[in-house]
């Protein structure tokens, strides 16, 4: 995957918009099971574009990439969060 940082700036705020509106106590655990998928998926493809950027030392990039990884990281644990509330288990929350 060879994409250019403007690039992955909108594929993060397009993955994020996504999930966000899932990233509360009203809405279907099935959605946030879903949300949680594919934020997974994107912070994997993520970790490669670090990857390739780390190899190419190019800093800036991996550093941008690095932040959002820990955002992505955020979210999905929000949503674990919602998830357990559900489930009526607030001590794994």
């Amino acid at each position: 995957m060879n994409i250019s940082l403007k690039e992955i700036d909108k594929l993060f705020i397009a993955v994020c918009s996504e999930v966000q509106p899932f990233n509360n106590l009203a809405r279907s655990i099935e959605f946030q099971k879903k949300s949680i998928d594919k934020l997974k998926g994107f912070l994997k493809d993520l970790g490669e574009l670090k990857k390739q950027a780390a190899e190419l030392k190019n800093e800036e990039d991996a550093n941008r990439i690095l932040y959002y990884e820990n955002i992505i990281k955020s979210l999905t644990e929000e949503l674990k969060m919602w998830i357990s509330f559900k489930n009526d288990d607030p001590q794994s929350a």
